[in-house]
């Protein structure tokens, strides 16, 4: 019975489905959300910050891919491709949404409810450089 499983001899049945039933864990965070200003959240009092609010989704993916804090992500706009960096306040926004700043958005050409990929910034997380930093 050796291999059965993908040992010695390989194949079996859980290997043709990707190892342990399919299930892919992911290795980086780069995910694209719905994006509208602290307004719609009744935060406007955030609007000067330089932080975003992500869903509970967000938190659990992060937590598995035991990233390095503070955590810096990369913010770009699907329809200009302009992009910018920021930090995350709270992991309370509705799922598939996220919340930023009104500065932000005009600084990204986004407009309410525009598409915004966000992901690890390159330098940090799982495999950056050590100290941080940003990767240009």
């Amino acid at each position: 019975m050796a291999g059965f499983f993908g040992g010695v001899g390989g194949g079996g049945p859980l290997a043709a489905m990707g190892g342990m039933g399919g299930l892919r864990l992911p290795q980086v965070f780069d995910e694209e959300y719905n994006s509208y200003s602290f307004v719609f959240q009744d935060k406007a009092h955030l609007e000067g910050s330089d932080k975003i609010f992500l869903p509970p989704s967000a938190l659990d993916t992060l937590a598995r891919l035991h990233i390095d804090y503070p955590m810096l992500f990369q913010i770009t706009c699907r329809a200009s491709g302009k992009r910018t960096h920021c930090g995350v306040l709270e992991f309370s926004a509705a799922e598939g949404s996220c919340y930023l700043p009104y500065w932000m958005m005009q600084n990204l050409l986004l407009e309410e409810g525009g598409f915004l990929q966000v992901g690890m910034d390159e330098g940090r997380g799982k495999g950056g450089r050590e100290g941080g930093g940003m990767a240009r």
